[in-house]
């Protein structure tokens, strides 16, 4: 599972002297103590910002919600990604089982699948 998420993972680096970097350095001079999202997701959301045909997909709660208020929407859960994946054909229900699955027990992940997730794949999966 984690090798067909990678294949579809750009890396992209931010310029130090583009709005990319200005508008980081700005995000990280004013974190407000209860959401502290970590230095890549606000760099994530810094870069985002001006790739309009982007999404942030994150699994940081802090980084969620830096995105939500940054990007003006576009941005996602894991699992909401994941839901989207399977709806376009890209994956089959049983791959996201299978990711659904890893997720919890991935070293350095404390996400769990959102409530509606095995309801939703049992119904893909009949």
């Amino acid at each position: 599972a984690k090798v067909a998420l990678d294949q579809h993972t750009t890396q992209v680096s931010i310029d130090p002297m583009s709005a990319a970097a200005r508008r980081l350095d700005a995000l990280r001079a004013r974190k407000r103590k209860a959401t502290t999202a970590d230095l890549g997701e606000t760099a994530s959301v810094a870069w985002a910002f001006d790739q309009k045909d982007c999404v942030l997909v994150t699994r940081d709660v802090a980084g969620a919600f830096l995105a939500l208020d940054e990007l003006r929407g576009r941005a996602m859960t894991f699992f909401h990604f994941i839901h989207d994946v399977v709806a376009a054909g890209a994956f089959p229900a049983a791959k996201a089982r299978e990711i659904g699955t890893a997720t919890p027990v991935t070293p350095g992940v404390t996400l769990t699948p959102p409530l509606w997730w095995n309801e939703w794949l049992a119904e893909r999966e009949v």
